[in-house]
């Protein structure tokens, strides 16, 4: 089951997606598992998209998450994030 806070980071992500990853598709659009390299971003709006991360989740990502894998899909971010977020609680 999708907390309310599953949610709002869901949201989250895929606006700062859409702002930041330089899609030639709407983000909204996308499923979680769709490739974001696919659909357009390339590896300097995957910096922009990993700043404003940071910065809206209030989150840092290690060297060791600094990776295609990572920033591949939206699933993938929100797993990210979901797990920078627990290691700060």
């Amino acid at each position: 089951m999708i907390s309310t806070t599953d949610d709002w980071v869901i949201a989250q992500v895929r606006m700062l997606v859409g702002r930041h990853a330089g899609l030639l598709v709407s983000a909204e659009t996308l499923s979680f598992s769709d490739n974001l390299y696919d659909a357009g971003m390339n590896s300097l709006a995957s910096v922009t998209l990993l700043l404003s991360l940071e910065e809206s989740f209030n989150v840092f990502f290690p060297d060791t998450m600094l990776n295609q894998e990572t920033f591949q899909n939206l699933g993938s971010i929100c797993n990210a994030i979901s797990n920078l977020r627990r290691d700060t609680l």
